[in-house]
């Protein structure tokens, strides 16, 4: 019997590989999203792939943006553990400019942590993909400069 693929596996070996292939993995260029890639033992295989979308400016019903981001943020990862998942990467997609010194959306980050280490899980990188450029929201070496990074200078 013919193998249904007989392509190797694709290797993803840095964040710039990462941001690249998650339109092939949501099918679609997410916008305003958040996309976390579950990967699987032995060997850091992708595993389930969720996108959803980033809670708006008032979006905590009354509460502050800072408590819909967190609340969004823990429901977001309560669904990778039945993929037996044991690491994870977290793709932040939005055209939102920087908040001072900070990148947009780093409020999701801390509740995305803490519900992944609760579940077994380690986050092993967390991007931002604006305007064509991945950063890194983790790393603040010169392989992750603040300008950013072409995604198409990191495949």
């Amino acid at each position: 019997m013919t193998p249904l693929h007989s392509d190797p596996p694709a290797r993803l070996g840095t964040p710039g590989q990462v941001a690249a292939v998650i339109p092939l993995l949501t099918g679609f260029t997410p916008q305003e999203s958040a996309v976390l890639v579950s990967l699987k033992e032995p060997r850091g295989r992708v595993g389930l792939t969720m996108r959803f979308d980033l809670p708006w400016p008032g979006w905590a019903g009354g509460g502050s943006d800072e408590q819909g981001h967190r609340r969004a943020g823990r429901d977001y990862v309560r669904r990778p553990v039945p993929d037996r998942a044991t690491r994870a990467v977290s793709v932040v997609h939005t055209d939102e400019p920087d908040i001072g010194s900070e990148l947009p959306r780093t409020a999701l980050l801390d509740p995305f942590v803490e519900q992944l280490e609760r579940d077994g899980i380690r986050l092993m990188e967390a991007l931002l993909v604006r305007d064509g450029r991945w950063f890194s929201y983790r790393c603040r070496q010169d392989c992750c400069p603040r300008q950013g990074t072409l995604i198409a200078d990191s495949e």
